[in-house]
């Protein structure tokens, strides 16, 4: 193909993600191993303004810290209340003087919701004529006197709280030793269906299988989240390490191994776990093949599946032709 149309053809690919995203946005893509690595943003509040009284005031509950997104579904991980984003103001207009006015912000759980309350206290006064005095003449005269007033109310906003990550747990470590005299090796699957990345290290050597990437994005309201995408990459440094579909293989000599050594570290994106060695499950097969026996019924078995490829061959040749 010629250089020009190839270049044609990626700008006509990449003009839909520009003209939606932006050159920068693209370019400043950015991915995190960590929730502690996302960024914080207050958000950007719906702002619906209410009254009570002389008092004016909104509340939004703007989103979640420590949020993360998979299939479609939000999610996070810890106590909803210490983690939820409120926004909010109040003012007042009475006809007087404001004082004071004070806004306390708590926040209640119930069911799947959470609950923002704004408890807005105003103070203010004003003054009217009293102890009014006429004098001989018949004029009145008043004295000024002061009028203070407290009102207060209470403005609410509810949202749906996201669902609880399943964070890793003590993952389930099935060891298979292979003992046999041509070469000996351990072959370790790790059993953890939520991590998104397990490591393997034995002195020098060591795998890394990441099954998970976490691409930063915002809601709609501007709070930063996690965006998790699968992923299927191995990274393998060493000479006596390496894996066989998703199994690490180690090579190394049965009677000096020494399982402590083996350091397992399993992780998401909320935290990572170490696994035990204590609890590793650790099977042995021996296999010696100077004591195997040639079973005779095999070589019926191979002659059975031999005749049947010679005829299901010699029939599609005699149809074809």
């Amino acid at each position: 193909m010629d250089c020009g149309i190839k270049i044609l053809l990626v700008i006509t690919i990449l003009l839909p993600q520009i003209a939606t995203a932006g050159l920068f946005d693209i370019l400043n893509e950015q991915y995190i191993t960590d929730i502690s690595e996302l960024p914080y943003s207050s958000g950007n509040p719906a702002v619906v303004w209410q009254e009570s009284g002389y008092i004016k005031a909104w509340i939004d509950v703007v989103g979640f810290r420590n949020l993360s997104r998979e299939n479609d579904k939000y999610f996070i991980q810890g106590n909803p209340t210490d983690l939820v984003i409120v926004q909010y103001d109040a003012t007042a207009s009475p006809p007087g003087t404001v004082d004071s006015i004070s806004k306390t912000v708590t926040r209640s759980k119930s069911g799947n919701t959470i609950t923002a309350h704004l408890y807005v206290k105003l103070c203010w006064h004003y003054y009217y004529s009293c102890r009014c005095k006429k004098d001989k003449k018949g004029t009145e005269t008043c004295s000024r006197c002061r009028k203070d007033v407290t009102e207060s109310a209470t403005f609410t906003d509810t949202e749906i709280i996201p669902d609880q990550f399943d964070k890793v747990h003590t993952p389930g470590i099935n060891i298979v030793e292979y003992d046999n005299t041509i070469e000996q090796k351990i072959a370790i699957q790790v059993q953890e269906p939520n991590a998104s990345k397990i490591s393997i290290r034995y002195g020098n050597n060591s795998v890394t299988h990441t099954l998970k990437t976490y691409h930063v994005n915002r809601t709609e309201k501007g709070i930063y989240y996690a965006n998790i995408t699968p992923l299927d990459t191995w990274e393998v440094h060493g000479q006596d390490i390496g894996r066989f579909g998703n199994s690490v293989l180690i090579n190394t000599n049965i009677s000096e191994m020494n399982y402590s050594q083996i350091e397992i570290i399993v992780s998401d994106i909320y935290g990572t776990t170490r696994a035990d060695p204590a609890e590793f499950n650790i099977t042995t097969v021996t296999y010696e093949p100077e004591k195997i026996v040639f079973n005779p019924l095999l070589i019926v078995f191979l002659g059975i599946v031999g005749t049947l490829f010679y005829s299901s061959t010699y029939l599609i040749r005699r149809i074809q032709l």
